[in-house]
């Protein structure tokens, strides 16, 4: 497979791919430029509207035999071919940013660690998909200010690039691995050159490098003091941040985060059987539910989730055993269930949903954990369960404001 290939969008510059890797797993790939290695800002990309795609005719129509992104020149599209198959549509394109400023509409929370991760992942992910790192993403609080370092223009707003917003994502993680993560965000960005400023604090990029460094180093001299107030050699910070033995000493036992997981995962259960299942029966009674069903996709397979449920009542009928009665959402499992709460919801909210999800399927997989990984997991599994009930109330008290509206 040849690492250097025509840019898949068609302007018909060669590009490789660079993979970012971070501590928390994710990982980015960055496209460069095979003549100079620079981040590539390609043409048949938007910078700022989804819809500027549309405005490429001199009357600011379509252009002719253009609505599928591909080299117009024989050669260039030849190799293209071979090496991309088919081209993008201009509207799958539009279709994508649209979604991505939807995602960034109405989000609370993100001085919440887990909240922010779940924002992470998903810009990762359309980042994935299409790599284009000079988009502007304009991120709107809900109910609640931003955190003051994401505020660029007000109070409930910021806009950034995407290397901006995961570096600030990371270094409001903090520690030494957020900070080093949010340093390789900050390189990126000074190379865009598309900025230059980084968030409210006003700082170029090689300020915020400069920044990163200072307090990766302030860090790290903090792990060299030793329980005794001396200095330990330079080299032994990591194996310090590893031992902690004093915390260690005052971690809950087995038997008690054994129990306090089991109490969670019947709590998720109810929460999804009864708040999460009656709210949506209560958004769509009836026939509408079927309807809603018809338009949904269900993941991973390509069907709709109406398609799934009659699949599984025909199953259940050939066993002859109907166990589910009543409504068809009774067939659906969590993430279904998430799937139709994603537009009815603010997207903070959805990101809790996905959140209580993620952790009842990690307590489904518990007794999978070596001993050794579990006691040294404990103090996170208690701080991970509190944050999961958190979340639960958040969501039980946003249905009752909606339905109260």
């Amino acid at each position: 497979m040849k690492d250097i290939l025509q840019c898949q969008f068609g302007c018909g510059k060669r590009i490789r791919h660079e993979t970012v890797e971070f501590s928390d797993g994710l990982k980015i790939r960055v496209p460069r430029e095979e003549v100079d290695n620079s981040i590539h800002d390609c043409p048949n990309l938007p910078n700022i509207d989804p819809h500027e795609l549309e405005l490429d005719g001199e009357d600011g129509s379509w252009r002719p035999n253009t609505k599928a992104l591909a080299p117009t020149e024989k050669e260039d599209y030849d190799e293209f071919v071979e090496e991309q198959g088919d081209a993008w549509q201009k509207e799958s394109i539009i279709k994508h940013f649209e979604d991505l400023n939807e995602d960034f509409l109405a989000i609370d929370g993100l001085e919440f660690k887990n909240i922010r991760h779940s924002v992470k992942k998903n810009l990762v992910k359309q980042l994935d998909k299409i790599p284009q790192f000079f988009y502007t993403i304009n991120l709107w609080g809900g109910d609640e200010d931003l955190p003051a370092c994401l505020q660029t223009d007000a109070k409930g707003y910021g806009q950034f690039i995407p290397a901006e917003l995961l570096g600030l994502f990371y270094q409001m993680d903090g520690g030494i691995e957020g900070l080093e993560d949010a340093k390789k965000c900050y390189k990126i960005l000074k190379e865009t050159g598309w900025i230059k400023i980084v968030g409210k604090e006003n700082q170029t990029p090689s300020q915020k490098i400069e920044e990163m460094d200072e307090w990766i180093e302030d860090a790290k001299q903090e792990l060299l003091i030793d329980s005794d107030g001396s200095l330990m050699e330079p080299g032994t910070y990591h194996e310090v941040a590893l031992r902690k033995p004093d915390v260690l000493e005052t971690k809950p036992d087995d038997e008690n985060v054994k129990i306090d997981n089991q109490k969670l995962r019947e709590e998720i259960d109810q929460f999804e059987e009864e708040d999460l299942h009656n709210f949506i029966l209560y958004k769509f009674p009836g026939t509408k539910l079927i309807e809603k069903l018809k338009t949904l996709e269900a993941f991973p397979k390509k069907t709709t989730l109406y398609e799934k449920y009659e699949e599984m009542l025909k199953t259940e009928k050939e066993k002859s055993v109907l166990e589910k009665q009543g409504t068809p959402l009774s067939y659906l499992d969590f993430g279904d269930k998430n799937t139709i709460m994603r537009q009815m919801i603010k997207i903070s909210y959805w990101y809790m949903l996905t959140n209580i999800k993620t952790r009842r399927n990690d307590l489904d997989h518990a007794d999978d954990t070596p001993k050794e990984l579990k006691k040294a997991r404990q103090d996170d599994e208690i701080t991970l369960n509190r944050k999961t009930r958190d979340e639960i109330h958040l969501v039980k008290n946003e249905f009752e404001r909606l339905k109260n509206k």
